[in-house]
């Protein structure tokens, strides 16, 4: 089955556990510790999260870029299917092991971080079998002949991100999150824009009056060739 994470309605009779290798969600009645309902879901269920007030359970199905919405009042029935879902950009305030990250965009297999120096892709590739360790490797994007410019964000969100790690005091809560991440001035008069469409991350380059575009490179490191 290849069981993955757990959650539990608080107050409720109920556990779900995610089996990834069986593309489903386990119910289990707490009391009797055995299985009551099997749920389908999308492709390779991973995380589940309970809402507040119990009445839905959030599974994310990391084999597609849905999440699974069930109704815990009928334990056998996925209430809906969430598609395109924002992409967030957080503030690192410590929670990054690299200082000069200033943000970064969480997908399921690829973790996007912005720097001063650039853009880092670092990326994740399950294998066959699940427990078998995961393929990792990163793509550099550096910004050649540009300004060293710390990125800021732009339109704040109404979601929050929260990491409970280790003691009490170095816990990160209530995170901001954003919609875009700017680089101002990268190249003189020439500013680079990153944000999210649906759930694909686009850029924008702009140019303002004056500025000469054929001082933009890019370079890759990391990356065997590149395609557009």
């Amino acid at each position: 089955l290849g069981p993955g994470f757990a959650a539990m309605v608080q107050g409720g009779p109920f556990a779900y556990i995610t089996n990834s290798g069986s593309h489903d969600v386990s119910v289990i009645d707490t009391a009797t510790h055995t299985v009551v309902a099997t749920i389908p879901v999308e492709g390779s269920p991973r995380g589940v999260a309970v809402n507040p007030t119990g009445t839905r359970v959030y599974v994310t199905n990391s084999g597609s870029d849905h999440v699974s919405v069930i109704d815990t009042a009928k334990t056998n029935k996925v209430h809906a299917a969430l598609t395109q879902l924002p992409l967030y950009f957080i503030e690192n305030r410590g929670q990054i092991d690299n200082p000069n990250v200033s943000y970064y965009l969480k997908g399921e297999e690829t973790t996007v971080y912005f720097a001063p120096e650039g853009v880092t892709f670092a990326l994740t590739e399950a294998k066959e079998p699940l427990s078998s360790p995961l393929s990792r490797w990163s793509v550099r994007l550096e910004f050649v002949g540009a300004n060293l410019v710390t990125p800021h964000a732009e339109e704040v969100t109404q979601a929050k991100i929260s990491y409970f790690k280790g003691p009490k005091d170095q816990w990160k809560t209530g995170l901001r999150t954003y919609s875009k991440v700017v680089y101002s001035n990268l190249w003189p008069g020439i500013d680079l824009i990153y944000y999210g469409k649906g759930a694909q991350l686009e850029y924008d380059i702009v140019v303002h009056p004056g500025a000469d575009p054929k001082k933009m490179r890019l370079a890759y490191r990391g990356a065997e060739s590149v395609q557009l």
